[in-house]
């Protein structure tokens, strides 16, 4: 099974930004869905596996000089508007 994360991403200024973060977490083997980036909202949704430590993917985006924090709702509509 799946699991979706949300995160509040830091640093991000252009839509170069927002692909360097789809860059950093689409090729990993625990991503099992494209990685969905809002810029003007500064949110990253991430599509896991099942058990993946939300820490792993905030240590990712953390290396290429991001902020990333972990955001526990579920609300599609939230992540949107």
């Amino acid at each position: 099974a799946n699991v979706t994360y949300y995160f509040e991403i830091g640093g991000m200024t252009c839509s170069g930004c927002s692909d360097s973060i789809k860059s950093i977490l689409e090729p990993e083997k625990y991503v099992k869905d494209r990685v969905d980036v809002n810029l003007a909202m500064h949110r990253a949704r991430v599509t896991v596996e099942e058990g993946t430590d939300p820490r792993t993917i905030i240590k990712e985006i953390e290396k290429r000089g991001f902020t990333a924090q972990w955001l526990t709702f579920r609300n599609e509509k939230t992540f949107y508007y």
